[in-house]
């Protein structure tokens, strides 16, 4: 039994061994498979290290070819900062120089400076001495006419004498003279004779203006007229002689539109209507020149005759006037042409007042006063006399169109009147103002426009050039660039080709740039 026993324990161990047995085989077996996968992982990652070693070449090779880069780049570089240094002692140098000749420069500048003082002193100097000559030779011309006006006085006088004595002789011979009693009779004929008086008047009104138009006797006294009328310009006597004035003809009326509401076109077309049928001239017609600065204007239908000139754009004030002007005064029976702006209307005597005063002023331009503003300048309350007339309302006769023409083409707009009033009077003519002829033209409540001033500040530029006033000229310069419309002098527009006005014009004129755009002191 013990046998038995240990047999079965013996059976058991062996079984458990090879349990064991088993289990170690087992075991081995998943240790040769764990074994054959890591060789396959180590071959593997032998794979991937030769990839990396072979990387790692390559990496040393671009290092050491980046290496070489950079140590080219160092070189390059160490180059470049001594040229830097190079370009930097010769900027330096360069400065130096520029620093010697702007103070050069400053030199020469200040030498030029001094040059230029001394050459306006002596122009100044010369200017003077000019106008010191003009002055004798305007003292001389004057001495000459009063000499000429003396001597036509001699003249008459003698032939006076002459045509006395002969009347006399006449008298003394004749059969009255020796039956009558001592003179008597015939110094009592002589005396309330027709020819005494008329001689009599015209020796005792020497300063006679208008010769009357009807015919005069023809004797050798008579055939020796008054001498003409003087307009006194600035201590400058100017002999216009008068042309008679046609009591018939058309008043050409010219207008130039700019965009206005035709609202205002209708008020300003009804006032010169109403204006026309108050003429009380039936020999005289009215006929209304238009053109377009700006967009069509509309015109309502009116028994005044209306001609339109083709628009060319806008060209300015005075040149438009100008086409106005030369297409009225084409047509012979236009005696007067009448400027009228088209934001105002006139007063329904205007026209009628003009007309007299052109009559009774035909040597003259003539403006109407404006309200409810009326411009500050002077004139004098008896000849009536301005020292220019606004183009608002102004009337031109054709002798005076004729002899000045019309408006200067270089003023774009404003100041054109001005410039028109002293040519006209450096002619001989005269500017007056024809006090009971009205204008409505409000102008107070307009709100400032910068491009306004700078026109007025240009066209006082110009003004200033062609009638030779160097300081209004750079006081206008300084205004548009102080008042911001232009940023330095080089920006100004180029100053035209001034239309010639000489020395002795200017000096006859005398033209104030003293009052600012007044242009003359002002009233009040």
């Amino acid at each position: 039994m013990c046998d038995l026993l240990i047999g079965v324990k013996k059976m058991v161990t062996v079984k458990d061994k090879l349990k064991d047995i088993q289990a170690a085989d087992e075991q081995h077996s998943l240790l040769s498979e764990q074994l054959d996968e890591t060789e396959a992982q180590f071959q593997i990652i032998a794979r991937q290290w030769l990839d990396k070693e072979r990387q790692l070449q390559e990496l040393a090779q671009l290092i050491k070819s980046r290496d070489q880069q950079y140590r080219a780049l160092a070189e390059s570089l160490t180059l470049y900062q001594q040229q830097v240094q190079e370009l930097k002692q010769q900027a330096a140098t360069r400065d130096d120089l520029i620093a010697a000749k702007d103070q050069h420069l400053q030199i020469q500048e200040f030498r030029l400076e001094d040059q230029d003082r001394q050459l306006q002193e002596a122009s100044l100097q010369l200017e003077a001495k000019d106008q010191h000559l003009q002055i004798q030779e305007f003292r001389l011309e004057d001495q000459d006419r009063q000499l000429q006006e003396a001597s036509l006085q001699l003249e008459a006088k003698d032939q006076h004498l002459c045509m006395v004595e002969r009347y006399a002789q006449e008298l003394v011979d004749s059969r009255a003279f020796r039956i009558g009693s001592a003179l008597t009779w015939p110094v009592r004929k002589f005396r309330h004779s027709e020819w005494f008086r008329d001689r009599s008047r015209h020796f005792a009104e020497p300063e006679m203006s208008i010769a009357s138009e009807e015919s005069v006797e023809a004797d050798p006294v008579s055939a020796i007229s008054p001498p003409p009328p003087i307009c006194e310009q600035a201590g400058r006597s100017i002999v216009r002689e008068i042309k008679p004035v046609r009591n018939s003809g058309t008043m050409a009326i010219g207008v130039v539109t700019y965009n206005n509401p035709p609202a205002h076109l209708s008020q300003l077309l009804r006032s010169i209507e109403l204006a026309a049928s108050r003429l009380n001239e039936p020999d005289i017609s009215v006929h209304l020149y238009s053109i377009d600065n700006g967009v069509e204007a509309h015109w309502s239908e009116s028994d005044i005759g209306l001609t339109r000139i083709a628009s060319h754009g806008n060209i300015g004030f005075g040149r438009a006037m100008n086409l106005l002007m030369s297409a009225a005064f084409a047509k012979p029976e236009t005696e007067w042409f009448l400027c009228v702006n088209p934001d105002g209307i006139i007063h329904h005597r205007a026209l009628g007042e003009l007309l007299s005063s052109s009559k009774a002023q035909p040597n003259s331009l003539l403006e109407a006063r404006q309200f409810p503003e009326e411009h500050t300048k002077p004139y004098d309350p008896v000849t009536l006399e301005t020292s220019w007339a606004s183009g608002a309302c102004l009337l031109i006769r054709r002798e005076i169109y004729e002899t000045v023409g019309g408006f200067d083409p270089n003023f774009f707009m404003y100041l054109e009147d001005v410039d028109l009033s002293w040519r006209v009077r450096a002619a001989g003519f005269s500017v007056k103002i024809s006090p009971h002829a009205l204008f409505g033209h409000s102008v107070l409540e307009r709100e400032y426009a910068p491009n306004t001033d700078a026109t007025f500040l240009l066209s006082g530029r110009y003004l200033a050039l062609k009638w030779k006033n160097p300081k209004f000229l750079r006081w206008a310069e300084r205004e548009l660039i102080g008042r911001g419309h232009f940023r330095i002098k080089a920006d100004l527009p180029p100053l035209p080709d001034p239309n010639g006005v000489s020395d002795s014009e200017v000096f006859s004129v005398q033209p104030d740039f003293n009052n600012y755009f007044n242009f003359s002191p002002p009233r009040w």
